[in-house]
């Protein structure tokens, strides 16, 4: 019989994500994950000072210099949803990657440095100097640690692999199962590369009912 593989062995915990789309999205790490504006949060939005379009007065697209405003807003929760707003361009964010760098590291919210992490993972390739620190910020409570967690799973690359996958690893026998969840989804991310934590992999999810798929 063939082994499975970490993505294999982790889609009980992707399938458990897939549930939840369409959710109410928290402010923790699995929200900042799966994106989206809480509809009551979007009133929020609307502080920031913003231009109006002439011809319809409705509002447009949030611009770069927005984004770069709402990050060094006093309301914590405004700079979360810039993070937010940052995650959902992708590699289209890189225009604020020094802004989120900073984010990540000087933020007084715990929960605005996640969606920096998360922002910064989406962005992709640009980002990858982030790794060393990012496996620094694992051993922080989630929701930090368990973005950083994540967020090694989009950004590691084979040369990163000697030093990312302990980490993860390592984060399957932690205590709080949010970082455990972050380290499996990460794994999984990383496919055959990550063949050698399958047990470990199936014993975390054995011992953990939150991480298995529903009936």
């Amino acid at each position: 019989m063939t082994a499975p593989y970490p993505s294999q062995v982790s889609g009980s915990v992707m399938c458990r994500v897939r549930s939840n789309l369409g959710v109410g999205v928290s402010t923790g790490w699995m929200g900042l994950i799966l994106g989206g504006l809480l509809a009551a949060e979007v009133s929020l939005w609307a502080q920031v000072e913003r231009p109006t379009a002439p011809t319809t007065g409705e509002a447009r697209p949030v611009s770069a210099e927005e984004l770069h405003r709402a990050l060094r807003h006093s309301d914590w929760r405004i700079r979360w949803l810039a993070t937010q707003h940052l995650a959902q361009k992708g590699s289209e964010g890189r225009f604020a990657l020094g802004a989120l760098a900073r984010t990540m590291r000087t933020d007084a919210s715990a929960e605005v440095r996640a969606g920096a992490i998360i922002a910064l993972a989406r962005i992709g390739g640009p980002a990858r100097f982030l790794v060393p620190e990012l496996v620094e910020y694992t051993h922080r409570p989630a929701p930090v640690g368990a973005a950083a967690l994540w967020a090694l799973g989009q950004l590691a690359t084979p040369e990163d692999y000697d030093l990312v996958l302990p980490v993860l690893r390592q984060a399957l026998s932690r205590a709080h199962a949010p970082i455990r969840l972050a380290a499996t989804v990460a794994l999984g991310d990383l496919g055959p590369a990550a063949q050698e934590a399958v047990p470990e992999l199936l014993l975390t999810a054995a011992s953990s009912p939150s991480l298995q798929t529903p009936a």
